[in-house]
């Protein structure tokens, strides 16, 4: 049971986050296609408004009576307020396409976030400590910096779990998280590194 346990959080609860992450990729893509289909569109409208608008001042222009005059001071008002209308209603689409836009963006961020956190202890989990480790170890050679990597575990985790069951040993592995984070500070990132193992980054020690 430990080892199926340990088997689905390491590879099908990250496949099943890596999904959403993707799913919501694809959302904000198709957001954002739409936005600029609509920017597309009005750059159209506009173009073909201000050939309309050239045509009826050139026909102005050359009225020779009042009837001619009147018919293109009509056609001239009624391009304008389909305009103008055209606008309100591109305004109207962008505003919501600016709210799915923002939402995307949060559950981007949201899920990102749950991707690079240890479900059970809430702090970061073995990829997010790989990615940042690398980052702080190139940051600390090009500037000189000291680096500390701290690694424990806890002593006959298995043995515990074994005696009073893996609910309790998950509280155990729930309480070593508060600890580390509390204990942590600043620049300073505990992470569940696997299994009953943490480890934490300590930048300038």
């Amino acid at each position: 049971e430990e080892q199926n346990t340990a088997i689905y959080e390491r590879y099908f609860n990250a496949a099943d986050t890596s999904a959403a992450v993707y799913a919501t990729a694809q959302e904000y893509e198709a957001s954002m296609d739409t936005v600029l289909g609509l920017l597309d569109q009005a750059n159209n409208d506009v173009d073909n408004y201000g050939k309309a608008l050239e045509s009826n001042l050139g026909s102005i222009g050359r009225a020779k009576d009042f009837n001619i005059l009147r018919q293109a001071l009509e056609t001239l008002v009624s391009d304008t307020k389909g305009m103008v209308a055209q606008n309100s209603l591109l305004k109207n689409r962008l505003q919501v396409s600016t709210i799915e836009i923002k939402s995307l963006r949060t559950n981007m961020e949201s899920l990102q976030k749950e991707v690079m956190t240890d479900a059970l202890t809430g702090i970061a989990n073995r990829k997010n400590f790989d990615m940042l480790l690398r980052q702080m170890a190139a940051q600390a050679m090009e500037s000189g910096d000291d680096l500390c990597v701290a690694f424990g575990d806890i002593d006959n985790f298995k043995k515990f779990n074994d005696n009073f069951g893996h609910k309790i040993g998950d509280q155990v592995l729930k309480l070593m998280g508060l600890i580390l984070t509390e204990a942590t500070q600043g620049d300073a990132m505990p992470a569940r590194y696997g299994g009953e193992e943490f480890a934490i980054i300590l930048p300038g020690i």
